[in-house]
Formats: C-alpha cells, structure tokens, sequence
C-alpha cells in the first residue's frame, strides 16, 4: 500500500517548538515557526521542516497528547533562545513515503505499524517517530504534498 525503505539516517539538530493538544492542530506551531525564521533570518541554515510525536493518539487523551513542530537547522547554525534545541539520533529507521493530506496521514501510521511492523521481523526503537516534510502546504496542493514518515528501528 506504501512504499517503506530501510534505512540510516544522520542525526539532526532540531530548533523546535513544543505543541500540546490534537496533533491536527500543530500547523499553528509550524506558521509560528516559519514567521519566526523569517523574522530572526534562520532561512539559510534551515533543512527543513520536522514533526515528532511524541505519544500514541490511540492511548494517550487528545488533551495530553505532546509533539515538537521543528526547523532541521545546518550543523553549527544558531538557535534563538525563543527555540527549545532538540536533537534526533543517528539511526536505523523505517521510512514510509507518505503523499496526500495531512488531514488524511493516519492510514499512512495504522499501515505501517498494524501491517508492516509486525511482518517486518523488525523491533521500533525507545523513541518517537518523526515526519519530514519534503514540500510546502504553502505553495502545494494537498493531494500532492509529500511526507516521509520516519519510524526508528532498534538494532
């Protein structure tokens, strides 16, 4: 149903700021985030946009539920102290290839953990799974955005 590599990512240095509440709503986070760097000129020594889950929507109340809207900074690049400084591990990672809405990424996560973990032989790690977005909602039609889904695997 989705594509999934295996895969080594590099670690990652986060300039992020947390979201408490639906996961839906952490948009606000991110135009936070994107007025913040236009603002503060953090344009240059940004990768991209990351969103890291933190809690399991199918156990933990919406009301409780925490994710981090982050910016993927350059090594050495600068975090205004207005950011809280995060940092993802190098590791082995499954990544799904996810297009379509955001509004609609759930298949995406009960595919790829209620059909493929479990025949995959692999274990997830003792972290959260993260989201790369590799365009703009700004400037990109829904149906055609595009999400990599990054699940971290144990050794």
């Amino acid at each position: 149903m989705f594509k999934i590599d295996i895969d080594t990512t590099p670690q990652k240095q986060l300039a992020a700021k947390l979201h408490k509440g639906a996961y839906t709503n952490i948009g606000t986070c991110f135009e936070e985030l994107a007025t913040l760097a236009t603002r503060e000129s953090l344009w240059p020594g940004v990768r991209g946009m990351i969103g890291i889950y933190h809690d399991d929507p199918n156990v933990v109340d919406v009301a409780d539920l925490q994710s981090h809207a982050a910016l993927w900074m350059t090594e050495g690049a600068a975090i205004p102290d207005t950011l809280e400084a995060l940092s993802l591990p190098a590791s082995d990672c499954a990544i799904l290839h996810y297009k379509g809405p955001y509004h609609a990424i759930k298949v995406a996560y009960d595919y790829l953990y209620g059909a493929w973990l479990p025949k995959s032989g692999r274990e997830p790690a003792d972290a959260p799974p993260y989201e790369i977005y590799l365009n703009s909602a700004s400037d990109t039609p829904e149906s055609e955005l595009l999400t990599d889904i990054i699940l971290p695997l144990s050794s």
